[in-house]
């Protein structure tokens, strides 16, 4: 957006907010104003310029090029980069018109997105027929743009519904297919999150999108196929080198068997984040499992330190289970329906308590106080948990070798 348009963009907003739906409406239409108009102004606060276009007949056109100019303008550069981006595949007849009538407000909103303000972004919906045309109302980059403003406002539940009817509805949108998958990952619903990620890769043709693929070796891991996992993890090392991808290869490799290369994953992982606790404790089992036991000793201690001081979900999670979940019980079919939250815990260990079971089997009694110590630091992860027989099941175990 250019400099001088961020005035009329915030004095819309405040006049929104005020009340004042004139007000609103001017400054709205400013903001949006083609750039040939301000390149016409130069300094809005400028005194006229009184050299008149004869002294200058480098700048006429001809006829052909002013009609040009006035029936394609060109509006302030970035304003729809991002919303022509997003226009869906639709009949010409069903989307360019009327809805190019509610470009700019359409551009606003997802301004709005931008600087991180969903719920007025969604006020505007809820008052739709006072700044929508009817036919805009129902086409589908309306819908989306309202499903992101519900997934920003983490209605995840609301955003899949409206996605839902989006794709349900004939036409596919570019980027409805990966953001109904993206809520319901956030949903913990693993299988549909899947469907709907393999779908998205299918209609993007290989989308160039990391965080697509990230997501998808974690929801494989999830389903134990490490395969896939790996697969999808070295994919999205393809398009962005990050931390969270080699951990993922690491972890995908190590479950698989492949010792030697999920420490290599790992050593690449920690030298991208070397805060990334987990990535500290799948070292600790790599080096355990080659019986380089100094070595695992040194990174067991960076894996406590880190663990404590940046508490991550996801994959320190995977070691063997979560210590804990929050589900919510929801048909993806049926998104209508009411949703139940149920809270338990699932104890498996996880990656704290897998590396103390290694210190056990490659240690013996010399690995318990390690083993305990660790087995301590998992409890206190899960603070006011009751199913404390479960958890002192491991934990017992660590304390009576440690005994003889």
């Amino acid at each position: 957006m250019a400099p001088q348009v961020l005035p009329f963009f915030f004095l819309s907003v405040c006049h929104y907010l005020a009340g004042d739906t004139a007000s609103f409406e001017k400054y709205l239409a400013l903001a949006f104003k083609p750039a040939a108009f301000f390149e016409s102004e130069r300094d809005l606060n400028a005194p006229p310029d009184d050299e008149s276009e004869e002294e200058n007949p480098g700048n006429e056109k001809s006829g052909e090029d002013t009609q040009t100019s006035c029936t394609n303008p060109a509006w302030p550069e970035g304003i729809f980069d991002e919303l022509e981006e997003m226009l869906p595949i639709f009949p010409k007849e069903t989307f360019f018109e009327p809805a190019t009538v509610d470009f700019p407000i359409l551009a606003f909103l997802l301004l709005l997105l931008k600087f991180g303000l969903p719920s007025l972004c969604l006020s505007f919906f809820d008052r739709a027929d006072d700044f929508f045309h009817s036919a805009t109302s129902q086409s589908g980059l309306f819908t989306f743009v309202k499903a992101k403003a519900l997934f920003l406002r983490k209605d995840f539940v609301g955003a899949a519904r409206a996605l839902r009817e989006l794709l349900q509805s004939g036409p596919r949108h570019r980027q409805a297919l990966a953001l109904l998958a993206e809520s319901y990952y956030r949903l913990h619903l693993v299988h549909p999150a899947v469907e709907f990620f393999l779908k998205s890769i299918d209609f993007l043709d290989q989308p160039r999108d990391s965080v697509i693929y990230l997501r998808l070796g974690e929801l494989m891991l999830r389903q134990k196929n490490y395969e896939e996992a790996h697969k999808f993890y070295r994919k999205s090392l393809e398009y962005a080198i990050t931390s969270e991808g080699w951990l993922g290869v690491a972890v995908s490799l190590y479950r698989l068997g492949n010792l030697r290369g999920a420490l290599e994953a790992a050593m690449a992982s920690n030298e991208q984040d070397k805060d990334r606790g987990e990535t500290w404790g799948y070292l600790a089992l790599c080096l355990l499992s080659t019986d380089r036991v100094g070595e695992a000793d040194l990174c067991t201690r960076f894996l406590i330190k880190n663990l404590r001081k940046n508490s991550r979900g996801g994959l320190a999670a995977l070691g063997g289970a979560t210590t804990e979940k929050t589900v919510r019980k929801i048909d993806p079919d049926l998104l209508l329906a009411d949703c139940v939250e149920i809270k338990y815990i699932d104890w498996g260990g996880g990656l704290l308590v897998e590396v103390a079971d290694t210190y056990l089997c490659k240690k013996g009694h010399y690995g318990a106080q390690t083993a305990k110590d660790l087995a301590e630091m998992a409890l206190h992860e899960c603070p006011g948990t009751r199913k404390k027989g479960e958890i002192q099941v491991p934990l017992s175990r660590f304390t009576m070798v440690g005994m003889y």
